[in-house]
């Protein structure tokens, strides 16, 4: 019997918004060239088993069983993390970064934290006063950011990959109060250049740089709280970063005695147990088992 897709899955559908995103930048979409018969049921049948494994997944988050911490990430993805996936998705953030790296090599050239700080705020505010904020072309992009690597073009999708280059610049200059500050700086612009430049990418970054430079889970835990209150949800590098900082907490929390007698420990790298730490790794694993949950 032939199973009905959705429309949401029909290769006509998917063919019509990669070219959407691919046209902006010039790039063929590997979609159409699916044009034979037998390439056609091909496809049908492979997105048909994708929707039956989507559906499968959803009647099991419905269900009380419930994902231990060492289980690992389940194969099984929506449609919307597929195409995320996809080899047109991967070739664009390839082409991309390869587009702006003379402006990503300008930013690791920046001497110290502050000049640092004083040229990603004038990024910021540049792309905030743009009245166009639509992507580029990528030829545009390639030609501006080879000319003049210290003004690229800044758009949609050039602009948050900007601005995690110099996020991650700051643990270079173990800066974590400059990126802290960049990340508020543009939460107080519009919300055009909130949403593009405080997105899932940039918030896994500054997840990064709490940790390493705090090791303070509550303030993890105040960031996940925001990014709830924003609507965003966490990726799988979310979902890696945080399964990293659960089990780091872990161990600080309940230091292994070996660790302690070889000194590989100093006094500051541990917490003492508490009912508050013990209630924010148990709220830190149940993000975690919803992120899980909502990858599946």
């Amino acid at each position: 019997m032939k199973q009905n897709i959705p429309k949401l899955f029909q290769r006509s559908n998917i063919i019509k918004n990669n070219n959407e995103n691919l046209n902006l930048l010039k790039i063929p979409n590997p979609f159409v060239q699916i044009q034979s018969k037998s390439e056609t049921e091909k496809f049908n049948k492979i997105f048909s088993n994708i929707f039956k494994n989507h559906q499968q997944q959803q009647q099991l988050s419905n269900s009380n069983n419930k994902l231990s911490f060492e289980s690992k990430i389940p194969k099984s993805i929506n449609y919307d993390q597929f195409l995320n996936k996809s080899t047109d998705h991967l070739l664009l953030q390839k082409n991309l970064l390869i587009a702006i790296k003379p402006s990503l090599e300008f930013i690791e050239s920046i001497p110290n934290n502050f000049k640092l700080l004083k040229y990603l705020n004038e990024i910021i505010d540049k792309f905030d006063n743009q009245l166009d904020k639509s992507n580029k072309n990528l030829n545009e992009i390639v030609l501006q950011s080879s000319n003049s690597p210290s003004l690229p073009i800044l758009d949609q999708s050039t602009f948050p990959l900007i601005i995690k280059h110099g996020l991650i610049q700051f643990i270079k200059f173990k800066s974590p109060l400059e990126a802290i500050t960049i990340f508020e700086s543009l939460k107080n612009k519009s919300i055009e250049t909130f949403i593009f430049g405080c997105n899932i990418i940039n918030y896994n970054e500054l997840i990064n740089i709490n940790w390493l430079s705090f090791k303070d889970l509550n303030k993890i835990l105040q960031i996940l709280d925001e990014l709830k209150l924003n609507g965003i949800q966490g990726n799988f590098q979310t979902l890696t970063k945080l399964l990293k900082i659960s089990k780091e907490f872990k161990t600080l929390l309940f230091k292994d005695n070996e660790l302690d007698e070889l000194n590989l420990l100093s006094t500051n790298d541990y917490y003492f147990w508490s009912e508050r730490n013990q209630a924010d790794l148990k709220q830190l694993d149940q993000y975690i088992q919803d992120l899980k949950t909502y990858l599946r």
